[in-house]
């Protein structure tokens, strides 16, 4: 138990890279619990809507952001294969991918709100959600360009100030939008919340830009060399997209699977809206080790030490398994702390929710929700595991992968089971979490397999093509 917490030099250099960037996804994951939390205690139904719509919004968002963020990977194997005046041209590439984006996410914001949500009490908060977060979505995939500068060389600090800094605007904001100021600023709701967060990602992006384009890095690092280059973006786009895809058909299915979860009854629509977020609140672990291993293995790849590589992964094993310990006491000692928050404004709810949600049912629900997190951690760890492996996967190029086993993993052990067991033969809610709990499994056995496969190791990045 004790040799758990020692660390070797691997797990003290894949902590050390990967801390500030756990922080920093915790910070962007804060930002949407935040938004729910304000939601949660003004309107229950406008919670609804954001785990339902907002999921199938944030597919195209992280998906799109998936893509650009692949310019760490670029700029991992290009560092540690010292060629350091060449670091900037990737991530040039995906700031203006970035800016293209434009023209996929908003038309999308305007018809596709229309043609996913067009019926039910929620409809129109549904679309609401859905427009405003895709609105501000080309924000997210610039500061993810970004980011890639700079998480490609293992400077995540910086990576993680900026992001707590994005975090508090937008939680300082929050409130006065979301419930407004009498006399002074009208309560926006939902369009607050997507504001406040826009306004933290755009003083990142500010700060991003001024550092990346400084006078140092222009001159050690290419950072002005801002042309496109055809040959380069395609390459970013090749080998980004199977993963992007993979990331927004998991999630997108995970927001129809909500949506379905919108038309069985309130206890299912309450539970499941609350656990996706207390699950997005802790899944900064997981993300953030799985850039951090993909960070450490694209720099031990590109200086042609590929040996080294399973060693990143007993490191993140052990990492994973003390965060799962940690979180689970978490769990067990502070159930209530997580979960009444939600409750804490009963009567607000019932000025801004359409319809009503009845005293028995916000007790039910509160003690399921609470009997659950245990169910919510065991997901967690083997969902953590997946990340690692599939962090060490993206470094190596093998995306396509990702795209098959993403697809693979999320249709047959969570969507189909679900849907028979929930939906068409009426087993207790509590399945719900069971079945999240089969899918991690099944879904991390798959990717494990296929390291320890090693037909994974089949390009240099770093090398033309």
């Amino acid at each position: 138990m004790f040799g758990l917490f020692s660390f070797n030099q691997n797990t003290k250099q894949l902590l050390h890279i990967s801390a500030p960037l756990m922080l920093s996804f915790l910070s962007m994951v804060g930002m949407l619990f935040v938004d729910r939390l304000f939601i949660a205690n003004y309107s229950m139904h406008a919670l609804n809507a954001m785990a339902s719509a907002g999921m199938v919004a944030w597919s195209f968002t992280f998906g799109l952001q998936t893509l650009t963020l692949i310019a760490s990977v670029f700029v991992s194997q290009l560092n540690g294969a010292q060629k350091y005046t060449e670091l900037g041209q990737p991530v040039w590439q995906m700031v203006w991918f970035s800016c293209m984006t434009l023209f996929i996410c908003w038309p999308i914001a305007w018809l596709g709100g229309l043609w996913f949500f067009n019926d039910g009490a929620i409809a129109a908060q549904q679309t609401l959600v859905f427009r405003c977060i895709l609105v501000i979505s080309p924000l997210f995939c610039l500061v993810g360009a970004l980011q890639s500068f700079f998480n490609g060389q293992e400077k995540t600090r910086i990576v993680t100030y900026l992001s707590v800094l994005g975090n508090l605007v937008n939680a300082a904001i929050d409130p006065l939008l979301i419930f407004g100021i009498d006399g002074l600023i009208p309560a926006l709701g939902i369009v607050g919340a997507n504001i406040a967060t826009a306004l933290g990602l755009l003083v990142q992006i500010a700060i991003y830009g001024y550092l990346f384009l400084s006078k140092t890095h222009r001159q050690r690092y290419g950072t002005d060399q801002w042309r496109i280059d055809g040959v380069l973006l395609r390459k970013c786009l090749r080998v980004g997209s199977p993963e992007a895809i993979s990331v927004a058909i998991e999630i997108f299915v995970w927001g129809l699977f909500y949506h379905l979860m919108t038309k069985l009854s309130m206890a299912h629509i309450i539970v499941t809206s609350v656990a996706q977020t207390i699950t997005i609140l802790f899944a900064f672990f997981g993300m953030g080790l799985e850039h951090g291993a993909s960070v450490m293995a694209g720099n031990k790849i590109g200086a042609n030490r590929v040996h080294e590589v399973k060693s990143v992964l007993l490191a993140g094993l052990q990492l994973s398994m003390m965060f799962t310990i940690v979180m689970s006491l978490f769990f067990v000692i502070c159930p209530s702390l997580l979960v009444d928050c939600f409750f804490n404004h009963t009567e607000a709810l019932e000025i801004h929710t359409v319809g009503t949600i009845s005293f028995e049912t916000i007790e039910y629900t509160k003690t399921l929700l609470k009997d659950s997190l245990l169910w919510i951690a065991a997901y967690l760890a083997f969902d953590n595991v997946r990340w690692l492996i599939n962090g060490l996967l993206r470094a190596a190029g093998d995306t396509w992968f990702l795209l098959y086993a993403g697809l693979l993993s999320i249709i047959s052990f969570m969507i189909v089971p679900a849907y028979i067991l929930l939906v068409v033969l009426r087993w207790p809610l509590q399945t719900f979490f069971m079945v999240w709990v089969f899918f991690a499994i099944m879904a991390a056995m798959i990717s494990l397999i296929r390291f320890q496969s090693g037909r994974w190791l089949k390009m240099q990045l770093s090398t033309s093509s």
